[in-house]
């Protein structure tokens, strides 16, 4: 196995390189022309460790003209979101995105304790509330549109979140190596005019798990059980901001959330004690609070 992953690494670095040669015919003085931008991301691809190399074809299925693609996406996202200093420090840290305290307060995203029966991480996804209705999932707060306008809340914020999700997750093993599956909460879909308002968030989040380096093994929407079908039919619209390769991979569970919970156990084997209790599971808030203090104090 080592053998076709130096295989396919080196495969990487020679398209690197070539490219690498075209920057520099398009912009001789290295500067920002023609060229110059896209010769600094091909630096920071080259320069980047085996490992990393691998989880980018890991996460294109060792394509490797795809893997210097997702490559560059990563080091353009990553310094438009968190600065040029991204480039010595590819680690993003919770004091990174302080800026999006009110994100994690209402646990826009979170990262359950264990992989699921194939050995692949659980990230929780979780949709807004709608402007027009005050119910909120057990035991967690939302925002509304309005509140997300108030506070100044923008799509970086989101992009921000997701992206330290998608690293935790991909700090561990399992996941470097089966990828993860990604569970959206649709339990309250917002109206229409939300729904376009939340436009540019939803985009946020789509390139970010673009261009991170794992693999997202499926995209599950969940809705609730008293959603009328016209705002099941906005969720599931979802799936159409989605790139093709997403789109074969998201499944839908509609109904009340005790069939979705056996569901989930039984076909596709995340269990109830991997899924917070606003799906129907046992890890509560305080879990995913002490998760937060705990990175927190180590300096993650």
């Amino acid at each position: 196995l080592r053998v076709v992953h130096d295989v396919k690494v080196q495969a990487v670095n020679e398209i690197l390189e070539k490219d690498l040669e075209d920057a520099d015919a398009a912009s001789p003085n290295g500067g920002e022309g023609a060229g110059g931008g896209a010769r600094a991301l091909l630096l920071l691809a080259l320069q980047s460790p085996y490992e990393i190399r691998l989880q980018f074809l890991r996460a294109e299925d060792f394509n490797e003209g795809s893997a210097v693609e997702r490559m560059l996406r990563y080091w353009r996202m990553g310094q438009r979101l968190f600065g040029p200093t991204f480039r010595k420090r590819t680690c993003i840290k919770l004091d990174d995105i302080d800026d999006c305290s009110e994100l994690i307060r209402i646990r826009k995203a979170r990262l359950m304790p264990r992989e699921d029966n194939c050995g692949r991480s659980v990230i929780i996804l979780r949709q807004e509330k709608t402007s027009n209705d005050k119910r909120t999932i057990p035991s967690l707060p939302g925002l509304s549109s309005e509140e997300i306008t108030s506070k100044g809340i923008t799509p970086n914020h989101y992009a921000k979140v997701i992206w330290y999700m998608l690293q935790a997750a991909s700090e561990r093993e399992p996941c470097q190596k089966n990828g993860l599956v990604a569970l959206l909460d649709f339990q309250t879909v917002p109206n229409i005019s939300d729904w376009n308002k939340f436009r540019a968030y939803r985009q946020a989040t789509v390139n970010v798990i673009d261009c991170f380096p794992v693999k997202v093994r499926a995209f599950h929407f969940i809705f609730g059980p008293d959603l009328p079908w016209w705002q099941r039919f906005m969720g599931t619209a979802v799936a159409a901001t989605l790139t093709l390769s997403i789109r074969r991979r998201v499944v839908v569970h509609s109904g009340p959330i005790e069939g979705t919970v056996a569901k989930l156990e039984d076909e596709f084997g995340i269990g109830a004690d991997n899924l917070p209790v606003g799906l129907g599971g046992t890890i509560d808030d305080e879990y995913v609070a002490r998760w937060f203090e705990d990175r927190r104090s180590k300096g993650l």
